[in-house]
């Protein structure tokens, strides 16, 4: 009894190669998409927490002149109402 021998063609074995093939670019594809996005949202979330910052710094410089300004017109307010407190300024 002879046993016929089966050939494997070309096609039969290139396909499936093939197909991996495309299967693993587009998973290296998608990979690199995403550690671009990663990369460029990390960037976008540092420049927006150093924008937060400096607005919280400038608030407060705003706030502690703001209360400079609400401690002299108190002041001015209280010699106003207290004629005896008015400092004596001579002018020469």
């Amino acid at each position: 009894m002879k046993y016929k021998k089966t050939s494997f063609s070309f096609i039969h074995m290139g396909a499936p190669s093939l197909l991996m093939i495309f299967l693993v670019l587009c998973l290296f594809t998608f990979a690199l998409l995403s550690l671009s996005s990663a990369k460029n949202n990390r960037t976008l979330s540092q420049q927006s927490a150093d924008r937060i910052q400096t607005y919280y710094q400038a608030s407060s410089l705003a706030e502690e002149a703001l209360d400079q300004i609400d401690t002299i017109l108190s002041d001015a307010y209280t010699a106003v109402q207290n004629p005896r407190t008015l400092p004596i300024t001579r002018k020469k």
